[in-house]
């Protein structure tokens, strides 16, 4: 229950962010956070123009060899990816539903686009 409340705190104070969207981005990333998403950032250059050509700032479902991953990317903030599992997107889904008069984003994930798929091995 403390991570529901550390992340409902933290929803709190980024509504302060100035745009709707920064808030948006901000409380999404909480609550990805919250619900066990790892997070990768983009140390390299191959990882840097591969988080570029990632869909921005919304959830993506991708399939590599048969397992789901679900990836949110954000170049331009933190220049890195949130990566989680079936479970992790779940988690995320309880917690959006609870917050999402404070902005948090659409709950549906997005399909990727053929040939998008993250190269896990840079990550």
């Amino acid at each position: 229950m403390r991570p529901v409340l550390a992340a409902a705190a933290l929803v709190v104070f980024l509504s302060g962010c100035e745009t709707e969207e920064a808030r948006r981005s901000a409380t999404t990333e909480v609550l990805l956070g919250a619900a066990g998403f790892e997070i990768k950032t983009a140390d390299t250059p191959e990882q840097k123009e591969q988080l570029d050509a990632l869909t921005q700032r919304q959830i993506v479902r991708h399939t590599n060899d048969g397992e789901v991953h679900y990836v949110y990317a954000d170049a331009a903030s933190c220049g890195c990816l949130y990566k989680g599992s079936e479970a992790n997107y779940q988690r995320y889904r309880d917690l959006a539903s609870s917050s999402r008069s404070r902005g948090a984003q659409s709950l549906e994930a997005i399909e990727a686009q053929p040939g998008t798929n993250p190269d896990w091995q840079i990550w």
